[in-house]
């Protein structure tokens, strides 16, 4: 069932318009770039998603050239594509919306920042 979820969310990405339609080498060989938006946090160099081995991952660079890499939870709609962590390390969640944009909410719905794919 999520190896079918993945594949719809896949499709999915790859028909919204203002994502690119790409499968580049992210981190490793064998995992595919969904795409890389400018994070609200300046901390933050920037933010990737990609798929490796079925699983969605959010890779963030920081300024201190630390590194984070998390598994999310993908839940899709007809509109939008949900992302919340799967270990919970934060209460915000984001959503792609079919523009491409990445949105940022905090956990009682109130998006508070907006971001283009770069």
């Amino acid at each position: 069932m999520s190896r079918y979820l993945l594949l719809i969310f896949t499709a999915f990405l790859t028909s919204c318009g203002k994502l690119k339609d790409k499968a580049q080498a992210v981190h490793v060989a064998d995992s595919t770039a969904i795409g890389q938006w400018m994070p609200p946090d300046k901390n933050v160099v920037d933010v990737t998603i990609y798929k490796k081995e079925g699983k969605v991952f959010l890779h963030e660079n920081f300024d201190d050239k630390s590194v984070l890499n998390e598994e999310m939870v993908v839940e899709s709609t007809d509109n939008v594509i949900r992302l919340k962590y799967k270990e919970v390390i934060a209460d915000q969640y984001m959503i792609i919306d079919k523009e491409g944009s990445l949105k940022w909410f905090s956990a009682d719905g109130r998006e508070y920042a907006k971001s283009k794919p770069k």
